[in-house]
């Protein structure tokens, strides 16, 4: 996933690239795993999907990732109607990296293991539920209206967190 919109609060999350802002699960001190090699098994409904060149409808339903993590796990991305669901099973310590656009007028915060950002009245919360060190660090770097926080999910052996909207 290179961006993440929402219709009611617009561009969330963006890939910046591999050094700066890269969106992805990686080993302690390595680059993420996304910007390696990334082959998914898609499945549409449980349906194997093959995506083609140019614009097309999904439909109803949920869209599922499943890739592997070099030789350390594996990752299940689930698109889910109204929020996206990530398990993350790796053998060790490992970051998961979330490069979110922040405008000057939102509102982020980290508070009992999740991740909230409020904008023009709507919010988005990433909830962890697993055992996870967060940290946070607002960046340099600006597209537009958006500066890049860079927020960092430490933990080990497995992760799952749901990105949803209230």
């Amino acid at each position: 996933m290179g961006l993440l919109w929402h219709p009611g609060m617009g561009s969330l999350l963006q890939t910046q690239s591999r050094e700066v802002g890269p969106l992805g699960t990686a080993s302690d001190g390595a680059d993420v795993y996304e910007a390696e090699v990334f082959e998914p098994d898609m499945r549409m409904n449980g349906d194997v999907f093959l995506p083609v060149s140019g614009r097309q409808d999904l439909g109803e339903g949920e869209l599922t990732f499943v890739y592997h993590l070099g030789e350390h796990g594996q990752k299940v991305v689930r698109f889910a109607e109204d929020y996206i669901e990530v398990t993350v099973d790796h053998a060790g310590a490992f970051v998961e990296h979330l490069p979110l656009l922040v405008r000057t007028s939102d509102e982020l915060t980290v508070q009992d293991h999740q991740i909230c950002l409020i904008r023009s009245g709507q919010k988005m919360v990433i909830s962890c539920y697993s055992e996870i060190d967060i940290e946070m660090s607002a960046s340099d770097i600006s597209h537009g209206p958006f500066t890049l926080n860079r927020v960092l999910i430490n933990t080990w052996d497995r992760l799952q967190y749901k990105i949803g909207w209230e």
